[in-house]
This record gives C-alpha cells, sequence and structure tokens, in this order.
C-alpha cells in the first residue's frame, strides 16, 4: 500500500488522466440514460429505427402461429410508407400480413439490413414493395441509420461496400452515448423552461411504439392533413435546395439496392419498386435535372436484371383523385386509400 501511494498516487501526470476518464465514463453514462435523453433528444428518428428491433420479434412470433397458405408482405421504404395500413391491406388481399419495416429516409442499405435479418430468422417473405426514390441514394440518407442501426456483425461483413467515414461514424455512435445523443446545455434548459416540448416527445414516441405493436410497423392516419396549394412551389424549392441540391450518388446505397433485390430473386420473394407520389411543383423541379434521368436508368436497369416492375406514381397522376400533401413529398394520410388500391392492383400483376 505504501510503495502505490510512493509509486502511483503521488505521480500527478498519471492521476490526471485517470480522472478525466473518470468525468468521460460518467458523461457517457449519463447521456445514455433515458432520463437525460428525454431532454436532449429534439427529433423522433432514433424511436422509428429502434422500434424495428421489437417489430422483428413481433414477426418472429406471428411466424410460428402462420399457416401453410397465409401470405407476408413486406414494406420496405421511408416515411412515406408509413401511412399504409395494414388493415386495409389484409381486407383487400385477405391472408396476406403487412410488416413495415420503413423508416424515415431509410437507405437502401438499412432497407437490405433489416430484410436479410427477416431471412435469416427462417421468415418465408411472399411479397415485398421496395421504395426507389433519388433521395435515399445518396450518403446522408444513411445518417440515422449508422447512428441509430446495424450492428458490429453486419458492418465487419459488409466494411468493403461502406466508406471509411461511415464506418468511423457507426464505431464512434456505438462507442460513445454522447455523439448518438450529444449534450447540448442550451436545448437541455429550453426543454426545462419548456416542459410541453418534452411532453410532446415523449407522446410521439408513445405512438411509434403503440403502432409497433397494432399496425405492425405503419402508422396509418385516415384525417386529410394539408397545406395550401399556394405554399407548395416555394416549399418545393427550399426542399430541393436542402436534399438534392448538388446531388452525388452514393456507390453504397446503389450496391445495397442491388443485394436488396438479388436477396429477394433468391428467396422467390416477388418485389414491386415503387416510387411515391409527390406534389408536382417538386416533381417539375426532380424532372428538370440530369441527375434524376441518370438514377432512373441505373435503377430500371436492375429491376429488370431480377424482371422487377417500377411504379411510378407521377404517371397515374392524372387519374389519381386525392391529392392533398402534408408537405411537399408527403402526400396525407386520407388519401393513401386510393393510393394503395392502385399499388396493390400492381401487385396483383406480378
Amino acid at each position: 500500500m505504501n510503495i502505490m501511494k510512493h509509486t502511483f498516487w503521488q505521480k500527478k501526470s498519471l492521476i490526471l488522466p485517470l480522472i478525466f476518464a473518470g468525468i468521460v465514463f460518467a458523461i457517457e453514462k449519463v447521456a445514455g440514460s433515458k432520463f437525460v435523453r428525454k431532454y436532449t433528444e429534439t427529433r423522433i428518428e432514433y424511436s422509428f429505427y429502434k422500434q424495428k428491433e421489437p417489430l422483428l420479434e413481433q414477426l418472429l412470433t406471428q411466424q410460428k402461429q402462420r399457416k401453410a397458405e397465409d401470405k407476408l408482405l413486406l414494406l420496405s421504404g421511408t416515411s412515406h410508407f408509413g401511412e399504409f395500413s395494414g388493415q386495409y391491406i389484409a381486407d383487400k388481399l385477405p391472408g396476406v400480413s403487412t410488416y413495415n419495416f420503413s423508416a424515415p429516409m431509410a437507405s437502401p442499405s438499412f432497407l437490405y439490413y433489416y430484410l436479410e435479418k427477416i431471412i435469416q430468422q427462417g421468415i418465408r417473405v411472399d411479397y415485398a414493395i421496395l421504395e426507389a426514390i433519388p433521395e435515399i441514394f445518396q450518403d446522408k440518407a444513411n445518417r440515422y441509420a449508422i447512428k441509430f442501426s446495424y450492428d458490429w456483425n453486419f458492418m465487419l461483413r459488409y466494411s468493403h461496400a461502406f466508406s471509411l467515414r461511415e464506418l468511423e461514424a457507426f464505431s464512434s455512435a456505438n462507442l460513445f452515448a454522447s455523439i448518438r445523443f450529444p449534450v447540448r446545455f442550451k436545448s437541455i434548459l429550453n426543454r426545462i423552461k419548456n416542459p410541453a416540448a418534452t411532453l410532446q416527445l415523449e407522446y410521439m414516441q408513445k405512438l411509434v411504439q403503440l403502432a409497433t405493436q397494432r399496425n405492425n410497423g405503419g402508422i396509418p392516419n385516415p384525417i386529410i392533413h394539408k397545406v395550401s396549394k399556394e405554399s407548395l412551389p416555394e416549399e418545393a424549392k427550399h426542399f430541393f435546395a436542402t436534399t438534392l441540391a448538388g446531388y452525388q450518388e452514393s456507390k453504397t446505397q446503389r450496391y445495397f439496392f442491388n443485394r436488396y433485390l438479388q436477396l429477394c430473386k433468391k428467396h422467390n420473394i416477388k418485389v414491386l419498386l415503387l416510387r411515391p407520389l409527390v406534389s408536382q411543383p417538386l416533381e417539375q423541379l426532380i424532372r428538370k435535372e440530369k441527375f434524376y434521368h441518370n438514377w432512373k436508368t441505373k435503377t430500371l436497369q436492375q429491376a429488370q436484371k431480377y424482371q422487377y416492375p417500377l411504379l411510378e406514381l407521377e404517371s397515374k397522376r392524372k387519374d389519381i383523385k386525392c391529392q392533398e400533401f402534408v408537405d411537399v413529398h408527403h402526400l396525407s394520410g386520407g388519401c393513401y386509400p386510393e393510393i394503395t388500391d392502385i399499388v396493390l392492383a400492381k401487385l396483383k400483376e406480378i
């Protein structure tokens, strides 16, 4: 004991790093706790991504009770797919269960991640509807999944496909809670002063959890929420500037998009590629761009390689009666029965 005092504790150069490490460790523990996160989380994306784990468990339980004639439809997309109602689909296609593994701005790598998990668990998928939009073929589309999803095994197996920056971002987010949930003291003070903001986030988190349990991952909303059509042109410019300007396609996302189709073909899953309807002002901006036509050419080539059709709802616009939008790129949930009928009619063809 005396030797330790003499040789270790009197050496400040050794004590200070230990104290610093202890402080960092304590901050990490606090930053990752639910109590602190309710003051630091400002968006709902984490809940959507993490609820896919219990959704997979739910699917596994259902699989054990499944009859031979029962069919499974997998929805793989972004927030555009959240409004599809599994119950409505079941009414239209008796004997078909729908599981929705969509998430906000979900990238092809994330959608493939859960498809692979599902198949590895021995679950038979009969149909899949896969969203195909240019937005999710960019590197930035993967930012939520990198922080809130994937596992070490997946990242190591596909390390050749991910960029070094993505591998570093995943490692950092999974080693340090303060990177996944940054502690911003200004945000904490604002939340303390405004408890309603915290309550609203907790309400949304509970809503996502209940949706997972009751609607197999979807959040259908029959109410027609809409923004004024006059505001859409300006909003379209803003969305384009923040999401699609300077578009550069990610090799990683194109690779996993192909892997998704390849895996479906291997397991005899019938796939429909779907590009949802967006507001006309935004569609007009997108179609003027060279990147869109390059993206569509590549996507069609991959779809045709595996003999899967691509349905762009823009081609049906003149026939779609309900065209009310929550924002410039999200059709109102109240319009989804009509959209679902169009999609299911196409699905029946394959």
